[in-house]
């Protein structure tokens, strides 16, 4: 129908599924590693070179196509628990002020981003932070 692209993303028939399930495959190889601190902060494309699989047919990939995956194999669960109490403290401070565009924002690119790894691109983030702090701006405590 109309989902398109988003309808495919876990057919088992797609080759870019497969592809996917694979990357996703080295990138929990990767996190099982090192769990608690991570490889390295951009060593995810290196690592995938290495620990490779037939499922993942890409020669090579710059991201594990999952946020979490990703910064759980980079990181570890200290940068991926990092990132979590900052989502969950903005998360906090919109919901209390009502920022309801915002709320919706992280949620949609957080959704997006099981899929993808595009949080920390420029054309993400700088939206969504403009957006959050004129939302949050308009809030008075004092209500």
């Amino acid at each position: 129908g109309n989902l398109g692209r988003f309808a495919t993303l876990f057919d088992p028939n797609d080759i870019t599924t497969v592809s996917r399930l694979g990357i996703w495959d080295v990138a929990i190889r990767t996190f099982l590693q090192n769990p608690w601190q991570g490889n390295g902060l951009g060593s995810f494309p290196h690592y995938y070179s290495i620990l490779g699989n037939e499922l993942a047919t890409d020669l090579f990939a710059s991201h594990a196509h999952n946020i979490f995956l990703h910064l759980l194999a980079e990181s570890g669960l200290l940068g991926c628990l990092g990132l979590l109490i900052l989502l969950a403290a903005f998360f906090l401070r919109c919901w209390l002020s009502r920022a309801w565009l915002s709320i919706t924002l992280l949620l949609s690119i957080l959704m997006l981003n099981l899929a993808d790894f595009s949080f920390f691109n420029a054309a993400v983030y700088y939206p969504f932070w403009i957006a959050l702090a004129w939302e949050t701006s308009h809030y008075d405590s004092s209500k």
